[in-house]
């Protein structure tokens, strides 16, 4: 048995560890001496938790800058994870239905911090189509699955991933403001539909809407993507958005989301608010 001191000891630092993780989930990298002082750790401290959890595969450092960022054994567990829940077999054949009908690339992704992580995909068969492999992370302010789940944040987590997230410009479309971004964010959240008018990759359109849980979150997002002379504009505000959410909707309901229980409880939401202006 060890000695309580000891551990008490080995908590504090497994706690620290996975203070350490969940901070760098926010970051795409981020350096030793930042991390520390944002945590409130010693350098020493922090310095050898990383190295740790480096070791194991947790983390990877940038040869050059020597910052740190999440590695790809957490997305393994993570996929493990979404196994389990089941989302990925429950979005296979809407999916599949959505790709058959277009013959475009179908996605299905997370977000995480400021990112979305690709859990899956439909390739399409066309020679020219978008390419990104699953596991691949890409900035969520500038792609629709990202901005289909940034519109479902409640305001003070929208307010703190603007305050962690750098909106970095990719291509002349890319909403860099933040101001910007979250009127963006309210046209989806009213439209259902988020699009991205080739704002990560020059020649890329893509459309996505969030997927709901049982318990009414919004748990990951689908899209479609490719290229934008097969995607035009009008196919999109036409029947491209409406097959997007129909497919959302579908794995939604796969998931047990009821939009009549949601409706249901935004109402006595909204009573209850009521209730307590009176009081």
């Amino acid at each position: 048995m060890p000695e309580p001191e000891k551990h008490e000891e080995v908590l504090l630092t497994l706690e620290r560890a996975f203070s350490v993780l969940e901070e760098l989930a926010r970051h795409r990298e981020i350096g030793v001496c930042s991390l520390a002082k944002t945590l409130g750790f010693s350098r020493t401290s922090t310095h050898r938790i990383l190295a740790t959890l480096k070791k194991l595969g947790y983390v990877s450092q940038d040869s050059e800058s020597g910052k740190y960022r999440l590695a790809l054994r957490l997305f393994e567990l993570g996929s493990r994870v979404v196994e389990r829940l089941g989302l990925k077999e429950q979005a296979s054949f809407a999916m599949k239905m959505l790709a058959l009908k277009y013959n475009e690339t179908v996605n299905l992704a997370l977000l995480d911090g400021t990112e979305i992580v690709y859990i899956d995909k439909i390739e399409s068969s066309e020679p020219l189509r978008m390419g990104l492999r699953v596991g691949t992370r890409v900035p969520a302010h500038c792609s629709a699955l990202g901005k289909a789940l940034l519109a479902q944040l409640p305001s003070e987590d929208l307010d703190r991933y603007l305050e962690h997230a750098q909106l970095k410009r990719y291509t002349p479309s890319t909403i860099v403001s933040a101001s910007d971004l979250k009127h963006e964010l309210e046209r989806i959240r009213a439209q259902g539909f988020s699009f991205d008018n080739e704002e990560y990759i020059l020649g890329i359109r893509c459309v996505a809407a969030p997927i709901y849980n049982h318990r009414s979150e919004a748990v990951a997002a689908v899209s479609i993507a490719g290229p934008s002379m097969r995607l035009d504009l009008q196919r999109i505000y036409g029947e491209v958005a409406r097959d997007v959410i129909q497919c959302a909707r579908h794995i939604s309901a796969a998931l047990g989301y009821s939009p009549i229980i949601q409706e249901r409880t935004d109402h006595l939401q909204v009573a209850d608010e009521h209730v307590e202006q009176r009081r």
